[in-house]
């Protein structure tokens, strides 16, 4: 036991100081001190881009190399990774219902986080681990797609279920507090491309990732005369062609995806194929990781700023929120 934890400790403080990490506490001082800067959102989404299909692209060229039992051992690992999932948001939900005072919605919403899981912690611990030279499984980037699914299911079962049963457009179900049977949801009219005003050009990325964000998930509508019809569409079905084809089709997993197959018919033809496009999403993929994590950081670190700012205020200005993507 001793031996463990001294190697534990060995490799702690050995992995304390790499490349990566100093990044991110680059970035986690920048608010601290009040640095004027500001990671351009663009860039942000393009290294969002890159990262997702360069791991594809690492998966599938892997993959490509990979017997036909070691491929049918990933397989069964994978299913396994779904229905584990699967289950942590279904325990998960049961546990928020019994255990907290939350809405019902907001406990399928967090139900479905914790069963699915985060691209952008994936993305670091492959990172480290490239750092540490640590070799892990080729099919990780599979199953970090593929796991990804369950808490998306559980989390729209749940919200179409309590839909069913009578939940008003505001997320309240009849025996909760704040119910409103003839509530009506958010409308955000685009007039003629310029959008409503709350998210016009001076919207904060904050607001705007929000907006976007409803927008996905089926809670706003373009149209006053579209309400009623949303309404009645939610009580008529579980799953809509809409909401399967944000769960199987949304960006991340397509980009996770399309990187794997890309990867894979590539790796399949050979390295003189490969050569020149790893050049690209491999050997680059450690220094632009880096980047990612300096605006992880600086998010990490205002994020926590906010614990401490009491409800209404800002800090240190609203322009400095942001979502960070999962």
């Amino acid at each position: 036991m001793h031996q463990i934890f001294a190697e534990f400790w060995h490799n702690f403080t050995h992995n304390l100081f790499k490349p990566l990490l100093l990044f991110f506490y680059m970035g986690f001082i920048i608010p601290i001190l009040k640095v004027k800067l500001d990671f351009p959102h663009v860039i942000y989404q393009g290294l969002t881009i890159y990262l997702l299909v360069a791991i594809g692209w690492k998966g599938g060229e892997e993959l490509a190399h990979l017997s036909p039992s070691e491929l049918g051992q990933a397989g069964g690992f994978m299913v396994i990774g779904f229905v584990t999932n699967f289950i942590i948001g279904c325990l998960a939900y049961m546990f928020l219902r019994l255990g907290t005072s939350l809405r019902r919605v907001d406990a399928a919403t967090v139900a479905g986080y914790y069963g699915s899981d985060s691209a952008g912690t994936f993305v670091t611990c492959l990172g480290v681990l490239a750092t540490a030279h640590i070799v892990y499984a080729p099919y990780m980037p599979v199953m970090l797609a593929v796991m990804e699914i369950p808490g998306c299911l559980v989390a729209l079962y749940l919200v179409a279920l309590q839909r069913r049963k009578g939940m008003d457009a505001l997320g309240n179900m009849p025996d909760e507090p704040g119910y409103d049977p003839k509530a009506r949801p958010p409308v955000h009219l685009d007039h003629g491309g310029h959008g409503h005003s709350s998210h016009g050009p001076r919207a904060t990325a904050h607001e705007r990732a929000e907006a976007e964000e409803a927008a996905l998930a089926l809670e706003t509508v373009t149209d006053e005369d579209e309400l009623e019809d949303v309404r009645a569409a939610s009580k008529d079905r579980i799953f809509t062609p809409e909401l399967l084809h944000e769960v199987f089709l949304n960006p991340g997993l397509y980009l996770l995806f399309a990187g794997i197959v890309v990867g894979f018919i590539s790796g399949k033809q050979g390295e003189a194929v490969t050569k020149a496009d790893d050049l690209l999403f491999v050997n680059l993929f450690q220094g632009l990781l880096c980047l990612f994590l300096l605006e992880m950081g600086m998010t990490a670190s205002r994020k926590l700023m906010d614990l401490r700012t009491p409800a209404g205020a800002s800090w240190p200005s609203a322009s400095w929120r942001r979502t960070s993507s999962r």
